[in-house]
């Protein structure tokens, strides 16, 4: 099992995202306040989500249902699959 689809790598991800946008709406929410820091949140905000969404698209989608386990032939299109 690789690295990407382990617990604590999926837990890390998704504070990373969490954490990313946070500081975009904080930047947005300081920008439009015009507050001093405004500009430096929304570069570090949206750089981390650039980052973020480069590297969910190098490692792909993942799938999180089990539905091949009850219906072994759902993920073969030419299955014969009889009622």
């Amino acid at each position: 099992m690789s690295f990407v689809k382990t617990k604590g790598f999926k837990y890390f991800k998704n504070l990373v995202i969490g954490l990313g946008a946070a500081v975009v709406l904080m930047g947005a929410l300081a920008k439009l306040e015009s507050w001093p820091w405004a500009s430096t949140a929304l570069i570090v905000g949206l750089s981390t989500e650039a980052f973020i969404f480069l590297f969910l698209g190098v490692i792909g989608p993942e799938p999180d249902y089990y539905w091949d386990k009850l219906f072994p032939g759902l993920d073969d299109y030419h299955a014969q699959l009889q009622p």
